[in-house]
């Protein structure tokens, strides 16, 4: 069985945390990551500098990673919009319209996200203090801690819980490794 959930867009939170990877050290103290850049094949991958140029207006020409001062920071997400297909089919069999031109390339419609009927929101601040309060490890019973997260299962069909209740089946790093060791 497939997901019937796919991300229609994110929206990430205005203020940025520091990441926890390692900053490169590649003598730059100041580094964007940009999600195009123009190179010399371009042009052979139908990309034209002059008539298409970096749209420095759009946020999501920017990468979540950036170096400033020497320190890495990355901008999670605060609201994922997850579009889910009716009646639990395979993701995008039946929202996304496809067409054949009369060259024979085929093109695909992006309505699908504007589908507002079929959104399911993952609200990430209202999830993290959910997992902080609730949730315990299944394995050793202990809580959800900054460095030692309760969010690791082997298993995608968890019984779902109600709101007011913890997730089941999750388990801290060290404890799912401790407990996939010991299974049988």
């Amino acid at each position: 069985m497939h997901d019937p959930d796919v991300v229609a867009f994110t929206i990430v939170r205005p203020w940025p945390s520091r990441s926890g990877l390692p900053a490169a050290n590649n003598g730059k103290r100041w580094a964007v990551r940009l999600h195009h850049v123009h190179f010399e094949d371009c042009a052979a991958n139908g990309c034209n500098p002059a008539r298409n140029p970096f749209p420095w207006w759009k946020p999501r020409s920017y990468g979540r990673f950036w170096r400033l001062a020497g320190r890495e920071f990355y901008w999670p997400p605060l609201i994922t919009v997850w579009h889910r297909e009716p009646g639990g089919r395979d993701a995008l069999t039946v929202c996304r319209r496809r067409w054949q031109d009369k060259d024979g390339r085929w093109h695909f419609s992006r309505g699908w996200h504007w589908h507002a009927h079929h959104w399911h929101l993952q609200l990430h601040p209202f999830q993290h203090l959910r997992r902080r309060l609730l949730t315990r490890c299944e394995y050793c019973g202990g809580r959800d801690r900054k460095g030692d997260r309760v969010n690791f299962s082997s298993s995608w069909d968890a019984p779902r819980a109600r709101w007011w209740r913890g997730e089941q089946g999750l388990h801290h790093r060290d404890c799912e490794r401790g407990r996939v060791a010991v299974a049988p």
